[in-house]
């Protein structure tokens, strides 16, 4: 595990942010126990929003053919069989991403390195809708990837 750590550590690299709070933090590239921790969190972010197959083809279906009203009802009650919990779809899990509760988990993996005592819980003070953007332009250049930063997005355009 140290490898692929050590293999993220180089795609990217530490960056500086301030949060809303006025400190300035140290945000380090995302290592893989971060993605998955970070994916599982987004994941249960997202289920309250996931339709359960038949409530998810409720208001299409009398617009459907009686024929493909049968089979869409087949369908939607084989994938509910046996109780599964349906898991939400990766748009859904994504768009978590950039909401704020997303943001301040991701903030808060990758600070706590650099700050121990930082918890998830004070991220909401740092990690705000003011600076979301910056903080998640942040948390791109640290891993590596180009963040293209709107300065209207921020209310600093001139």
């Amino acid at each position: 595990m140290r490898d692929l750590d050590e293999a993220a550590n180089a795609l990217g690299a530490a960056v500086t942010v301030t949060g809303a709070n006025g400190q300035t933090y140290l945000v380090n590239p995302m290592r893989p126990v971060d993605w998955v921790t970070h994916g599982k969190y987004l994941k249960k972010l997202a289920q309250p929003g996931t339709q359960s197959p038949i409530a998810a083809i409720a208001d299409e279906l009398k617009l459907l053919p009686p024929e493909f009203q049968a089979e869409a009802i087949r369908a939607a009650v084989a994938l509910k069989a046996g109780g599964k919990v349906v898991e939400p779809n990766r748009e859904a899990v994504f768009g978590q991403a950039m909401e704020l509760p997303g943001a301040r988990h991701q903030f808060w993996l990758t600070a706590r390195p650099n700050h121990p005592e930082l918890t998830l819980e004070q991220c909401s003070e740092i990690v705000t809708e003011q600076n979301l953007d910056e903080i998640l332009s942040a948390a791109l250049e640290a891993n590596g990837q180009e963040a293209k930063r709107d300065p209207k997005a921020n209310g600093q355009a001139g």
